[in-house]
């Protein structure tokens, strides 16, 4: 009788043991690559490949596959500290991330990323701009633990507004 209290205490330790092997520790750090936008050439080579700065507190969703819903295949999500890095833990696999903004529904999404007080600043347009929101962020493929760092590449004059264009003078 008392065998049978200690059988699933045996079944759960072992499947925790189980997982243990199928989970894998991501972390890295999440930055920001602004690109020179100063006129003419730079006097400092190293000036004209840009700089880059941390991503701080930003929420990602890590999902199984690629869509824009909060609920829908999201496995997890993470958020970068002050500094742009962070840790995870995570079942082996392939995913996709993307940023939370990616989660607003298109119309919010536009609304946030797409406007500007700025006359030189334009809305790309809705075509365009839905390319980039069904586009994910980066993907992981994840099957021992893992260090990934990640640049967001920006644009002169938008920054991480994606959905802007600059028309202004150069």
């Amino acid at each position: 009788m008392k065998a049978l209290l200690f059988i699933p205490f045996f079944l759960l330790g072992s499947c925790a043991v189980l997982k243990g092997k199928n989970t894998v520790t991501v972390k890295g750090k999440i930055e920001i690559h602004r690109p020179y936008c100063g006129q003419g050439k730079p006097s400092d080579p190293e000036a004209a490949k840009g700089s880059s700065e941390p991503f701080p507190l930003a929420t990602f969703y890590v999902k199984a596959q690629m869509n824009n819903d909060k609920k829908k295949e999201t496995v997890t999500k993470f958020k970068t500290d002050e500094n742009g890095n962070y840790e995870f833990r995570i079942r082996k696999g392939t995913y996709v991330v993307i940023h939370e903004d990616k989660t607003l529904p298109f119309e919010e999404y536009v609304k946030k990323q797409g406007t500007s007080t700025d006359k030189f600043l334009q809305y790309i347009g809705d075509d365009e701009a839905r390319k980039l929101y069904q586009r994910l962020d980066f993907s992981l493929d994840l099957q021992e633990n893992k260090e990934f760092n990640y640049k967001y590449k920006t644009r002169c004059f938008s920054g991480t507004m994606h959905l802007l264009r600059y028309t202004g003078p150069k």
